[in-house]
This record gives structure tokens, C-alpha cells and sequence, in this order.
């Protein structure tokens, strides 16, 4: 004879069995947490939350630090490298840019110029410095930059002239239109 056929009455009451005492379970659980809630003694105030201070780093004096820059960790002879005093390398290429135009109020000089890859506009002063070169004049038709002892002068347009040749004149309304963007 089949085995469920002999225990096929005494299996769905084994399974009736254990859900009634899992329900007889959860019931009590549910009727005790009911009670917990609702008494006045659970409900306490909870004290306001402080408010968050951000956690302070102290770090130690630099000097502690001495031993680190003395005894370099990966160089070969754990000494620090003598400082350079040679002659100063080459300056900078020669930036690859575009005077499109020229600001001048007051006292206060802007180039608008085009450089950069992708190529960009930016307006500067004076005194800014840009890839390497830093602007040292701008006039109506012109821009100088220096570099250490270099310099490169950049025309209206997109000409450039030697740092040697004398500004020029501008040129008085006679222009061939604004340069191509």
C-alpha cells in the first residue's frame, strides 16, 4: 500500500496542528506589544538631538614630520635631491592664441583672446598669465607677453610681429572686419 494512502489522514491534521499553535503564537506577541504601546510608562520624551558638532583634527606641528623630508623613503641614498641652482630651462612655447579684440576702459585694459584645444574665448587683464605666458601689455591693436626673458607680441586678427618691431598705429576704422570665429 501507498505510504500517503496509510498517512494521508494524519498529515493535513499535523499541518492544521502547527498553523494553530503559529496563530496561537503571533496572537499572543500582537496582544503583548499592544499593551507595551499603549502604556503611558513606554511613551517617554525623547530628549532633544544636540546639534551635530563636526569631529576636530588636531594634526601635530610640522616639525614632527623633519625626519620625512630629511630622510627621503624612496630615494636611493635617503637624502633630500640639492636644490637646483642652475640656469633656468626654456621658456614656454609660444602659445598658440588669437587676439580677437581689445577693451579699454579707464585704466583697466582686456584682451579678448581664443585658445586652448578645443578652442575657447576669454577675456583678460593685464598682469594675467595664460598657458605658461604672462600678459604684459594690451594695446588698441596688440597684446605682449612675457616669458622670463622672452616675449611675443600678438597682432589684432590673429597676425603676430616680432618682439623687435615697433607697435603700430591703429589702424583708424580702415579694418577688414571682425576675425573669423
Amino acid at each position: 500500500m501507498n505510504i500517503l494512502a496509510r498517512h494521508g489522514l494524519r498529515l493535513p491534521r499535523v499541518l492544521l496542528l502547527t498553523c494553530a499553535v503559529m496563530l496561537g503564537v503571533f496572537a499572543a506577541e500582537w496582544a503583548l506589544l499592544s499593551r507595551h504601546a499603549a502604556s503611558p510608562s513606554s511613551l517617554r520624551a525623547v530628549p532633544p538631538l544636540a546639534e551635530a558638532q563636526a569631529p576636530t583634527i588636531s594634526l601635530p606641528p610640522a616639525s614632527t614630520f623633519a625626519e620625512i623630508t630629511q630622510r627621503p623613503l624612496f630615494g636611493q641614498t635617503r637624502r633630500p635631491e640639492p636644490p637646483d641652482h642652475g640656469r633656468p630651462g626654456p621658456p614656454p612655447a609660444r602659445p598658440n592664441l588669437v587676439l580677437l579684440g581689445t577693451v579699454m576702459t579707464g585704466n583697466t585694459h582686456y584682451a579678448l583672446i581664443r585658445h586652448g584645444n578645443p578652442p575657447k574665448v576669454e577675456p583678460l587683464a593685464e598682469g594675467q598669465s595664460l598657458e605658461g605666458w604672462q600678459i604684459q601689455t594690451i594695446a588698441n591693436d596688440h597684446v605682449t607677453l612675457i616669458s622670463g626673458s622672452a616675449s611675443a607680441d600678438f597682432m589684432l586678427g590673429g597676425g603676430n610681429r616680432s618682439s623687435t618691431t615697433a607697435p603700430t598705429q591703429p589702424l583708424g576704422g580702415s579694418w577688414g572686419g571682425p576675425p573669423d570665429l
